[in-house]
């Protein structure tokens, strides 16, 4: 993480309290200035970065009222905004804005003053960001576009507040839209059934059978433990992330949206559920994670062994993603409402009808001919 950003240990020993921890990071001042700030004397790491937290949640930095004449550099200012946001967002989302500052927003507006930035600045940022290439060569999505000017439009906003100039992205428009977007590759239950005898390892067979008949994220996958399943239903309050600021591999963090939600099994995914349980503890296999052992299992081994019963069994190649797409194709052509189906899933009633309703044609069909 960019210097300024995060925070730092302090480690000290004490007469009365033998060894304490201070946690040393940076604020901007009144008169503008960012300066080093400290809180100190803490027992632990733990206490010391909570303390911090706590901090953060209610600090606001001093305006710093633009006088027309000096300078706001940018480089400075999306430094201030990005340290502002930290304490508000999760880990992960840290992650993915830093990421999209550094590769998609600093290259094209480095060293600019931020009050001389115009609207046609920010379209002709956006026009090199539609023509940017992935590096396999493909086109970025409109949703993923989307998502980078969804980060440059809040800094915009957060510089008309801070700084009291205008707001350089308001009334620029999204770029129009390229293709028609990708459809989503859905499996039935007779293709699910022809890979699943494919499938030969206990550990695949429960992971699969769960996906197809839950719904859940691959991260929500990694993440389950024995304790978020009674042996009718999953609770589904975390996820696995490799988006970390501390260098650590990988973190158990809260589900998106911080939507717990509980995720009833049909009979026989619970049983095929319970049946890898015994297994590994008959096995003597460690039991932290449901389908890993003391860490979870990794999505790579979980595509390989994807690509390998799909290989085998002849079915339509599909993502780990489309498990999801098949689950609710399923309840969809099953008569259940897009409202039990946001439930089910996790998500948002709005998402859920925007990213399914195209997957119900006969429905439409029918609502045509009550006319």
């Amino acid at each position: 993480m960019p210097t300024g950003f995060a925070f730092s240990y302090r480690e000290r020993q004490t007469k009365r309290k033998g060894v304490v921890y201070d946690v040393v990071f940076r604020i901007v001042d009144e008169n503008g200035r960012e300066v080093q700030k400290s809180l100190c004397g803490y027992a632990s790491k733990k206490l010391a970065k909570a303390a911090y937290l706590e901090f953060m949640s209610t600090y606001v930095a001093p305006p710093k009222k633009y006088d027309g004449k000096s300078k706001i550099i940018y480089d400075d200012a999306v430094k201030q905004y990005l340290a502002t946001i930290q304490s508000q967002i999760k880990e992960s989302s840290m992650y993915d804005a830093l990421h999209t500052f550094k590769m998609h927003i600093d290259p094209f507006f480095t060293k600019r003053d931020i009050a001389s930035i115009t609207k046609q600045d920010v379209y002709a940022w956006q026009d090199r960001l539609v023509a940017m290439k992935k590096p396999n060569g493909e086109l970025y999505s409109l949703s993923r576009i989307s998502h980078i000017r969804m980060y440059f439009r809040s800094f915009a906003k957060w510089c008309a507040n801070r700084y009291e100039i205008k707001d350089f992205f308001e009334g620029v428009e999204m770029p129009i839209k390229r293709s028609q977007k990708r459809e989503y590759v859905i499996w039935t239950k007779d293709d699910f059934v022809k890979f699943y005898a494919a499938v030969d390892d206990p550990r695949y067979k429960a992971v699969f059978y769960t996906m197809f008949f839950s719904g859940v994220r691959i991260g929500e996958l990694q993440a389950l433990m024995p304790s978020d399943f009674d042996g009718s239903q999953l609770t589904i309050r975390h996820t696995f992330t490799r988006k970390t600021l501390d260098d650590s591999t990988y973190k158990i963090t809260e589900v998106k949206n911080y939507k717990l939600h509980k995720v009833p099994l049909p009979d026989h995914a619970a049983t095929v559920l319970k049946e890898w349980l015994k297994y590994k503890a008959e096995h003597g296999l460690d039991n932290v994670f449901i389908f890993g052992g003391k860490g979870p299992l990794s999505q790579h081994a979980i595509q390989y062994a994807l690509n390998k019963g799909i290989a085998a069994a002849g079915v339509p190649k599909i993502r780990l993603h489309d498990f999801r797409h098949s689950y609710v194709s399923m309840l969809l052509s099953n008569g259940v409402n897009f409202a039990v189906i946001a439930t089910l899933i996790g998500d948002t009633l709005e998402q859920v009808v925007k990213t399914y309703a195209h997957l119900t044609p006969a429905d439409l069909v029918k609502a045509v001919e009550t006319l």
